[in-house]
């Protein structure tokens, strides 16, 4: 027989007193059919008095469940799509020296031993001396490994763009679906279960990002999805992974730091 018993908290905001609860009842008879369970039953049932939507954050709702495989559907949809598009373009001899060529110029020779060396600049000669851009030192074992090229900055490229719709519907779901409120079993099991993903797909049908996506590559083009996993993060009071994808941001343009400057604004100035 299957549990009567919910499982562990899912959301962090959840009242204090319910994170305590490890066994919430899911049907009222069950301690007439075992009397033991009375006590646990009476220890809940006051649980439930002082606060009322313990049980409702335990887990995802279905309907919350198939909104996340949406999510998942609509980027995997993205991805494909763009990346599609943007290898299509460099087969047509569409693509540009600026910057996909030197880029990828840059990381073939840092990968034998010439560190971000180009030649399609001159005088210009070392890619740092365009952009300091540190974020493209990881591409570098791709190059090692024979797998980097044209093709592979752009998949990866559209690939990243298409996953800054995760933190966008984190954000909207943890903004929309407040906890703890009386609202919170109809928000989760009702259709409004399905609003969060307005924003992600709103997100990804931005021309402008999907224009950034699918024309040659930019490492900038990636900060967008780091700058968004830092903010969804920082808003969850996970510090350590807001200053890794911070650093990230950093990490794929020299001006990159004035967006995260901002962030530390928001830090000063936002409620706690």
């Amino acid at each position: 027989m299957s549990s009567p018993w919910c499982g562990q908290m899912r959301h962090p905001r959840a009242p204090t007193a319910s994170r305590l609860v490890c066994m919430i009842p899911k049907r009222g008879r069950y301690w007439r059919r075992t009397p033991a369970n009375a006590v646990p039953v009476a220890e809940s049932c006051w649980v439930r008095s002082i606060c009322p939507d313990a049980g409702n954050a335990v887990s995802p709702t279905r309907r919350e469940r198939v909104a996340q495989s949406l999510l998942w559907l609509v980027i995997v949809a993205f991805v494909v799509t763009f990346a599609g598009l943007a290898v299509r373009r460099h087969w047509a001899l569409a693509t540009n020296g600026m910057d996909l060529g030197n880029v990828n110029q840059a990381l073939w020779n840092t990968a034998h031993g010439d560190f971000l060396a180009f030649t399609n600049m001159a005088p210009v000669q070392n890619r740092l001396a365009l952009h300091v851009e540190p974020i493209l030192l990881l591409l570098v074992p791709l190059y090692w490994l024979g797998l980097g090229g044209p093709v592979a900055l752009l998949i990866i490229q559209a690939a990243v763009v298409g996953l800054g719709a995760l933190p966008m519907y984190w954000l909207a779901r943890d903004n929309l679906l407040p906890l703890p409120t009386g609202r919170t079993e109809k928000w989760r099991s009702g259709a409004e279960a399905f609003l969060p993903l307005i924003f992600p797909v709103a997100y990804l049908l931005l021309p402008a990002l999907e224009a950034a996506a699918m024309y040659d590559f930019h490492a900038v083009t990636l900060a967008p999805t780091l700058l968004l996993f830092a903010f969804h993060y920082l808003q969850q009071r996970g510090y350590a992974r807001f200053a890794l994808f911070s650093l990230l941001a950093m990490a794929c343009k020299e001006d990159m730091a004035l967006v995260v400057a901002m962030l530390g604004i928001y830090i000063l100035l936002a409620p706690r």
